[in-house]
C-alpha cells in the first residue's frame, strides 16, 4: 500500500470510528475518492482494526472522565438522599444510590470472576 493510501485509510478509519459514512468521507476527499474504492478500503482488516483501536481509546478516555467524577456524583446523590427539601427527591436519590451501588458491586464481582478465570487459564 502506498504512503498516500496509508494516509487516506487512516483518515477513513478515523471517520468511520467517529460515525461518518464511508460515502460521505469519500466525497470530502480532494480529489474525491470513488465510493466503491472507499468501501473496498473500509473492509480491509487493517482499517477495521484501526477503527476498533480508535473507538477503544475514545471509550477509555470517557471511562477515565467518568471515574474522575464518580465519587463526587455518588456524594451528591447521598447528600440529596439525606437533605433534599422534597421527599420525592430524597426517595429518588436514595433509590439511585442503591441502584448504582448494586450495579457497581455486580460489575466488580463479574470483573473479579473474569480475572480469576483468566489467571486460571494462564496457569494451565
Amino acid at each position: 500500500m502506498s504512503k498516500r493510501t496509508n494516509q487516506e485509510t487512516s483518515g477513513l478509519s478515523a471517520a468511520i470510528a467517529a460515525g461518518e459514512t464511508v460515502a460521505s468521507w469519500a466525497r470530502r476527499q480532494t480529489p474525491p475518492i470513488p465510493r466503491r474504492t472507499a468501501y473496498t478500503w473500509s473492509r480491509r482488516p487493517e482499517v477495521r482494526k484501526a477503527v476498533e483501536r480508535i473507538r477503544r481509546r475514545c471509550l477509555d478516555r470517557a471511562a477515565g472522565t467518568l471515574a474522575r467524577h464518580a465519587t463526587a456524583a455518588a456524594e451528591k446523590l447521598a447528600s440529596l438522599a439525606r437533605s433534599a427539601d422534597s421527599q420525592a427527591v430524597q426517595l429518588a436519590a436514595a433509590r439511585a444510590v442503591l441502584q448504582e451501588y448494586r450495579e457497581v458491586t455486580d460489575y466488580q464481582d463479574l470483573a473479579a470472576r473474569v480475572a480469576a478465570l483468566e489467571e486460571s487459564r494462564e496457569s494451565h
